[in-house]
């Protein structure tokens, strides 16, 4: 562990477009089983350069054009938890390193959450199918409470620099002190 440093404020990330995993829920066999990854780390990236892929790939990340849902039979979501946006693909590191460095000066799960999306929908639509929004808030709040009510830093990448940006006008709407309430600073992280 490197001296001179500890453990203090939980810290959420919201990362953009390129780190975001996105997973397969439903969809045609050459998609990949349950949960398997469409965009984000290694393999899925195979599957979009490869030409016998890219028809499939295309079909499965294209969202309907005028409701902006899943196609039919495809239901793609994203990713989950730490590992959700650690590593894109093999020499593209933005989060895996810094949670690293957390880990080394005392961070565990409990302050550590990863606030993944489907980026390729629109804001509004992330609250009314997923209830990202909302979810963002609970699992604030919840890192806040079981962090001895430090408040929460928040470091963000890309489009989730404008998603966040989003969340904070949505949860002030709902409580103007919120914010202030739950959040210490915001960072903007830069490309590595």
């Amino acid at each position: 562990m490197p001296t001179g440093y500890t453990k203090h404020h939980p810290v959420v990330f919201i990362p953009g477009i390129v780190s975001t995993g996105l997973e397969v829920w439903q969809g045609d066999k050459c998609a990949g089983m349950f949960r398997q990854r469409i965009w984000g780390g290694s393999q899925a990236m195979v599957k979009t350069l490869n030409p016998w892929h890219h028809h499939c790939w295309l079909k499965h990340m294209r969202l309907n054009e005028s409701t902006w849902e899943d196609p039919d039979g495809i239901k793609i979501r994203a990713s989950q938890g730490l590992g959700s946006a650690d590593v894109f693909m093999t020499g593209y590191r933005l989060w895996i390193d810094i949670m690293a460095s957390l880990s080394d000066v005392g961070y565990e799960n409990k302050a550590l959450y990863m606030a993944s999306y489907d980026w390729r929908v629109h804001f509004n639509l992330l609250e009314t199918r997923d209830s990202y929004f909302t979810n963002l808030k609970n699992a604030i709040e919840l890192m806040y409470t079981t962090n001895d009510r430090i408040k929460i830093v928040v470091i963000s990448h890309s489009m989730g620099s404008s998603l966040y940006v989003y969340f904070m006008q949505w949860v002030s709407a709902q409580d103007p002190t919120w914010v202030d309430t739950y959040v210490s600073s915001w960072y903007v992280q830069q490309n590595p």
